[in-house]
């Protein structure tokens, strides 16, 4: 939900890694997961928003209020 912090893995494959499905499995109830493809007409402006250049890229949206998004790239 709202409260929980998110992981967004970008990347240029086609396929999210076992790794990370693993990682959002054993997270569930405490970090959202999100898998988003590089240069997709639906991913475009997510890319473009966080301010996503190089693929593979991982970024951290913390928990916080609706109002604040402070992404940071890790």
């Amino acid at each position: 939900g709202e409260g929980q912090a998110k992981v967004y893995l970008f990347s240029d494959k086609n396929k999210t890694p076992l790794a990370f499905k693993g990682l959002a499995q054993q997270f569930r109830n405490r970090v959202r997961f999100a898998f988003v493809q590089k240069e997709t007409d639906s991913t475009k402006s997510l890319t473009s928003d966080f301010k996503v250049n190089s693929f593979p890229a991982l970024v951290l949206k913390e928990a916080q209020s609706q109002d604040q998004i402070v992404p940071k790239v890790i």
